[in-house]
């Protein structure tokens, strides 16, 4: 006798019902492209005041019920032998009756992960902001991205053999975001594959050329007072920042005291950079007076001056010397000036910078600040790459079946819990032994070809260039009967461009274009950001023959590294994979035998089945895959495909 418990609650069944007709498919080797679950056949449930309460009154006129519109769990069991363990009840309509489908096995994780994206999990703990810093970090240190050293079709290589971080995009751990996808439905998994380094050093790209110069965000990072009054003479130049010792993350203030021959003087105000240096912008705004010395009645011109690594040395030469930078930010200063001065400039780590006020040879002048008088320095935000944000429009049902397709695998729910185990097709085809010859009855027919394959079958990715096919993979089947050609697999991951280059010491590098490079007229080169670009990648730890110089060219930084994380293709191009991953079918396919067979089962059989197992049949002469059993009913003989294992 059946029992059908939807939410817990027992239902009643139509009297003198023969029993549900149940359909067990799993993983349609017809169609390696589709993953199918567990379910029932259409089942009809009497209006009775019982079904109609379990119901929510669905049947009633006028009814609000939520029942459609929710996920319902079922349990159906025969006798004490439980068939379907939380499965999921779907009505289809009422017309005579309750008509619902019964589904177990799987249904529950896609119906997790339908209509949400990459973007929908928890992913914050990856974004963050590109520095020298930042990158070099991620060759040094096992994290969740890196920055694997690759041609992303920008500009990557400047000063001659520099390489130029500005034009490196980071890449996510394919394992970082399978994890978040199980974390955050509730759910876990296993597999042989999982542990591999096949797997664990897969990493797919943030899909999005950033611009270097597209960040106009500046974080202020101190206010400064100019000294109230420096005297100036014809011969030197003077510091005329004002600020007591300081250091953040960004700067920190050097001071060092002093003075010329005639004792005018004040403390020397040096800016130095911390962290990567960067582009910094600083503002001066106020009033300021300049008169001559002994004679305050008359204005002398001032002019001020931006200088880098100026320490300890006010001469005017210092100002012209080949190893220092300046820059004339105001000229002819006289009495009662409003400076509104907005700058913008670069430095690397450990540089310094300087305000100086400088008079022409012929004045010694006195240099007096407003007290509304403020300079203000901040720096340019680094690039921030927000992995949360971007991935928002890869759907995770695609993102898993990439992953599915990439192995191979098929997958199996745990009847007691919320574990998946995942095998591949070797670990399928090489399943345990179940003996079923004596529940075996009849062959019906046999078939020999799977018409969704064709004589050559295309597993495809997408390509920047047109009509390029590079990194497809082919599975061919010695059939002329089949199709000339049919693709299986046609994937949302972008293939490298045909072509590879070198970059300093490294050569076949392969191209993951994120940027075009653009000629203008005028012989000026532009690079222009690409948009969803999903790529997989390898990244290896290489270690340089000499030393390698590492350039922000954006904010003058540089580093010196002696190992990167650099790219690999390996074993991600189809064809690898098909010869990794899809041999086993490759010799089911090329021997075809598909057998309809009549099986007498009991509903212990049912319960117990796995379709894991590979099930041993004397009559037939061998071992086969269980790839369906077709509407089984209590006492009633009934139809199995059996697929032929080829060792």
């Amino acid at each position: 006798m059946e029992r059908l418990f939807i939410n817990g609650k027992q239902c009643n069944l139509t009297a003198g019902d023969s029993g549900f007709a149940k359909t067990l498919q799993c993983n349609d080797l017809a169609n390696i492209a589709s993953r199918q679950t567990n379910r029932t056949m259409s089942i009809k449930l009497p209006f009775t005041p019982i079904n109609d309460e379990i119901f929510g009154n669905l049947s009633f006129m006028g009814s609000q019920s939520q029942f459609p519109y929710q996920k319902n769990t079922c349990d159906l069991f025969y006798a004490n032998d439980k068939i379907i363990h939380n499965g999921w009840a779907n009505i289809n309509q009422t017309s005579k009756a309750y008509e619902i489908h019964v589904y177990d096995g799987t249904v529950d994780l896609w119906k997790a992960i339908e209509n949400k994206t990459l973007g929908d999990l928890y992913i914050g703990e990856i974004t963050h902001t590109k520095s020298l810093t930042a990158v070099t970090n991620t060759w040094s240190n096992d994290l969740d991205y890196s920055y694997i050293l690759a041609d992303y079709g920008g500009k990557t290589i400047v000063s001659g053999d520099s390489i130029n971080i500005d034009y490196l995009v980071p890449s996510v751990k394919v394992k970082y975001l399978w994890d978040r996808i199980f974390d955050t439905f509730g759910y876990t998994y296993t597999g042989s594959v999982f542990e591999t380094i096949d797997f664990n050093n897969l990493w797919m790209t943030y899909p999005k050329g950033v611009n270097p110069e597209a960040n106009d965000n500046i974080i202020p990072i101190k206010s400064f007072q100019m000294f109230t009054t420096v005297y100036g003479r014809g011969d030197s130049a003077r510091y005329i920042l004002d600020s007591t010792a300081y250091t953040d993350s960004y700067i920190t203030i050097i001071q060092t005291p002093n003075s010329n021959a005639n004792g005018y003087g004040n403390t020397d105000e040096h800016i130095k950079l911390l962290s990567d240096g960067g582009k910094y912008n600083i503002k001066i705004n106020g009033k300021i007076n300049t008169v001559k010395v002994g004679n305050q009645s008359e204005s002398a011109p001032v002019d001020i001056w931006f200088v880098t690594n100026s320490e300890d040395d006010r001469a005017p030469a210092a100002l012209v010397s080949p190893i220092r930078f300046r820059e004339k930010l105001a000229e002819g200063i006289t009495f009662n000036h409003t400076l509104d001065i907005d700058y913008n400039f670069q430095l690397g780590m450990n540089e310094t910078f300087s305000l100086v006020a400088a008079t022409p040879a012929a004045y010694q002048a006195t240099f007096i600040a407003g007290t509304d008088f403020t300079v203000d320095l901040g720096i340019y935000d680094d690039p921030l790459y927000d992995f949360q944000n971007e991935l928002k429009d890869f759907s995770i049902t695609d993102f898993f079946k990439e992953i599915i397709w990439h192995y191979g695998l098929t997958f199996y729910k745990d009847e007691f819990s919320n574990n998946y185990e995942f095998r591949t097709l070797n670990e399928v085809m090489n399943g345990d032994v179940v003996n079923w010859s004596s529940k075996f009855q009849n062959v019906t027919n046999e078939k020999y070809t799977y018409n969704s394959y064709g004589q050559s079958n295309a597993f495809k990715y997408k390509y920047n260039e047109e009509n390029a096919n590079h990194n497809d993979g082919y599975l061919f089947v010695n059939n002329l009967n089949l199709d000339e050609k049919k693709d299986v697999i046609n994937s949302k991951i972008y293939s490298p461009e045909s072509e590879t280059t070198s970059l300093t010491e490294l050569n076949d590098v392969h191209i993951y274009k994120m940027w075009n490079k653009e000629v203008k007229d005028d012989g000026e080169v532009k690079y222009k950001g690409l948009n969803k670009k999903y790529y997989f990648l390898r990244g290896v730890d290489y270690e340089f023959a000499s030393s390698q110089t590492i350039v922000s060219e954006s904010t003058s930084g540089s580093t010196i590294v002696n190992s990167a994380k650099v790219e690999t293709y390996q074993g991600i191009g189809w064809n690898d994979v098909i010869n990794d991953y899809y041999l086993p079918l490759f010799n089911i396919l090329n021997n075809t035998r598909i057998i309809n067979a009549v099986f007498w089962l009991t509903p212990n059989d049912i319960a117990n089945f796995d379709f894991r197992k590979l099930y041993y049949i004397e009559q037939l002469g061998g071992s086969f895959l269980i790839n369906k059993i077709t509407n089984y009913k209590v006492n009633k003989p009934v139809t199995v495909e059996l697929i032929k294992v080829n060792k």
